[in-house]
């Protein structure tokens, strides 16, 4: 069965302990006066974050990447983040809240979800979804390989034919089923009921962060419940690294605000490290990120005096994201003009050469993109002048 109350233990006790205490910590130290709700929904967008700069950094040195280096990595990072956030907590402790009674609604939220996914999925077999079956196969090709692929669609994993897509969703899920004996369909299934549990706390930080109101943030999450999207979709559609994108991409949104128009240091650290998470699970929502960016930005008085740093930040994050973009864009550009150069020039005696315009299909995405966006922005931004009159 799809749902074992055995493997779901072993399950949450993993990624706990993998993915959610390190991100928590990272999130806690770079900004330690965030509260329970912000730092858990930082925790798995900032954790996906750390995992692609760690795979990265051996793919680039083409080294093994697994259980092991994930680990002795994070341990040699936290345990240093952990003896500095526990000299920090005494000073701010004061000057923080931890806990905000509203933030109980996005937690009953998230429950709510995993209790309805885990029901619904009593009886099932197998996850539902025509993309399940690929996922899950890159997942267990990237347990006996070892490696943080950037070449994962190709004849053998990361041969230097292949092309990117890309890979942290299938990383993470193979980081897990390297640690406990659970079938890796069910560990994508569980990661995934993971994520959407934590959309209601990245609804909540970005809805407070935009009107300034807890109250406004727990009825945008409590509203959450009657989304159409909300909570089969993804599992429906096995659209599993779409939907750990929309979980960074409103705390990517939130956090580059921070950087450039407040000008916090733990921001620009936070922006860099979503960027790359966002980039290698599903890049696309780049888009997504600029359209609530822009909800925040119309929402915020412009400061003169922070201006010039703002620019300065943005400037630093977009170099950190390139470098860290650099070696998958090679391998798009060595696939284009390399594999597909030679169907895109064929020629054929019953078609036309095939052509590409590029100019065309981008206008068409950032056109449908903007139609289903617009609605949400416009709404976002009637939240934040009722969040000031309140």
């Amino acid at each position: 069965m799809l749902v074992s109350s055995t493997d779901v233990a072993y399950f949450a006790a993993a990624f706990i302990a993998l993915i959610f205490v390190p991100g928590f910590i990272i999130a806690s130290v770079v900004r330690p006066c965030s509260t329970l709700v912000e730092r858990s929904a930082l925790s798995i967008p900032v954790a996906y974050g750390f995992v692609t700069l760690v795979g990265l950094v051996c793919a680039v040195f083409h080294q093994h990447f697994d259980r092991t280096t994930y680990i002795v990595v994070a341990l040699l990072t936290l345990v240093p983040l952990l003896y500095k956030h526990s000299r920090q907590r005494g000073r701010l402790q004061e000057h923080s809240q931890l806990f905000e009674r509203w933030e109980i609604v996005p937690i009953g939220v998230g429950m709510t979800f995993v209790a309805v996914l885990l029901a619904t999925n009593l009886q099932e077999v197998v996850p539902t979804g025509w993309d399940v079956s690929q996922h899950v196969g890159w997942i267990n090709l990237i347990i006996k390989a070892r490696v943080f692929p950037l070449r994962l669609l190709g004849p053998t994993i990361d041969s230097s034919g292949g092309a990117f897509y890309p890979p942290t969703f299938h990383v993470v899920s193979a980081l897990l089923s390297e640690v406990i004996s659970v079938p890796t369909y069910r560990i994508a299934f569980y990661s995934i009921v993971s994520v959407i549990a934590a959309l209601p706390f990245g609804l909540f930080s970005y809805v407070k962060g935009l009107t300034s109101s807890p109250r406004l943030g727990a009825l945008a999450s409590l509203s959450s419940l009657a989304f159409l999207g909300l909570p089969f979709t993804a599992l429906i559609g096995g659209l599993y690294p779409l939907t750990v994108s929309l979980l960074i991409a409103p705390m990517l949104a939130l956090t580059l605000f921070n950087a450039v128009t407040k000008g916090e240091r733990g921001a620009v650290i936070l922006s860099a490290l979503l960027g790359v998470g966002l980039f290698y699970t599903h890049p696309t929502e780049f888009l997504t990120t600029a359209l609530l960016d822009v909800a925040l930005f119309l929402s915020c008085p412009v400061r003169p005096l922070l201006v010039k740093r703002g620019a300065a930040y943005l400037a630093l994050i977009m170099v950190v994201w390139g470098v860290a973009a650099w070696p998958a864009l090679v391998g798009v550009a060595r696939t284009i003009t390399g594999g597909a150069s030679t169907e895109i020039n064929a020629k054929s005696l019953f078609a036309r050469p095939a052509s590409v315009n590029a100019s065309a299909s981008a206008l068409d995405y950032v056109r449908r993109a903007f139609l289903e966006n617009s609605s949400y922005i416009r709404n976002c931004s009637g939240q934040a002048r009722v969040g000031r009159r309140g």
